[in-house]
């Protein structure tokens, strides 16, 4: 399936980014996704992830989509 096909889920607002070693290194939620290079500004992002006009996409290949954010509750315990 190729890019163009696949599911893609905007995670821009979601993505973080931490100085380690020479790059700027990018996470989504606690997992590394990609990196910048401080001194070639290239951006590397690791697979299944891609970036298209200034936003930053997950692939559905790559990452469960859940549009709900609490598992279980038809046990009681959220609300």
């Amino acid at each position: 399936m190729s890019k163009e096909q696949q599911q893609r889920l905007n995670i821009t607002s979601k993505v973080t980014g931490r100085i380690e070693e020479g790059d700027f290194v990018l996470y989504h939620y606690q997992s590394p996704i990609g990196k910048i290079n401080l001194n070639t500004k290239e951006l590397e992002l690791y697979d299944g992830y891609a970036m298209e006009e200034n936003r930053i996409y997950a692939l559905e290949d790559n990452r469960v989509f859940h549009d709900y954010y609490a598992h279980g509750c038809d046990l009681g315990w959220c609300p």
